[in-house]
């Protein structure tokens, strides 16, 4: 350690006793000249005592006030040393996902809701066929924004994802075949004297090519009323105003009839906006 910052690091440790020192000998140049005087009327005292205090006392009080000067530097920097140490901290937490939920809690079959359908979980990961309306997590009715991230290898026909489920009636579904992505809204229809039924509406339909039983990574991100989805590393589909009638909810898979689809690594972030 080098001779300065030895010094430095003294002076860190020690600025309570620069201050106080800088204080004392600070009062003494100010007040130190009319003590001596006083106590000189009643108790005898050399005059050239008297006349180095008075000469010396104002050099004093310059050293005294640059002691606490130096003192109240340090405290500064101090404080301004913590204050970076936190951003730096508040920082590092703002780049740390927040899983909302983890590839372990998602390979458990108890944390899905699927009905009767034909799901089930092995080393392979989650295995989802013959689900009509497909399955959605147990957790997550009000998430908003997040990133749903997974493999999947299509077995048969194509694999089916969902988001912003708010109930099992009202989602947005992304399918994914060897040749297309065709993305869905599912919604509740309501006609006079008539009960209540399901439609699905595709919304568009993107050409891509896949190859088929092979493990495909999808990242699909919702935020506000817009979503993405990414296949690989390529960006295959967005649109900025899909999520308007879709505020919030959870994540889920639908592979109907003898679709079928295996899914692993399940993940869902959570977005910053």
């Amino acid at each position: 350690m080098t001779t300065l910052k030895y010094i430095q690091n003294w002076a860190n440790r020690n600025r309570g006793l620069i201050a106080l020192i800088g204080t004392v000998m600070t009062g003494v140049g100010v007040f130190g000249s009319w003590i001596v005087q006083a106590i000189s009327s009643f108790v005898s005292i050399a005059p050239q005592f008297v006349d180095l205090f008075r000469q010396y006392g104002i050099v004093a009080f310059w050293i005294g006030l640059f002691l606490v000067g130096i003192a109240l530097v340090l405290v500064f920097l101090g404080y301004v040393r913590r204050l970076s140490v936190v951003e730096e901290k508040l920082l590092i937490l703002e780049t740390i996902p927040e899983i909302m939920l983890d590839e372990t809690t998602s390979a458990n079959l108890s944390n899905w809701s699927f009905g009767s359908d034909q799901w089930s979980s092995d080393e392979d990961g989650l295995s989802v066929t013959r689900s009509l309306f497909g399955g959605v997590c147990r957790i997550g009715s009000t998430w908003e924004n997040y990133e749903l991230v997974f493999e999947f290898k299509i077995i048969n026909k194509c694999a089916a994802w969902i988001v912003r489920a708010a109930s099992p009636g009202h989602y947005v579904m992304i399918q994914c075949n060897n040749r297309q992505i065709r993305p869905h809204t599912l919604t509740t229809i309501k006609q006079p004297n008539e009960p209540l039924r399901l439609k699905f509406t595709v919304v568009t339909e993107i050409d891509h090519e896949l190859a088929l039983a092979e493990w495909n990574k999808v990242r699909t991100q919702v935020c506000g009323h817009g979503i993405k989805v990414w296949i690989g590393e390529k960006l295959v589909w967005s649109d900025s105003e899909l999520l308007k009638g879709f505020p919030m909810g959870t994540v889920g898979f639908r592979c109907a009839g003898a679709e079928h689809a295996l899914l692993r690594s399940i993940r869902v972030v959570k977005k910053r906006t």
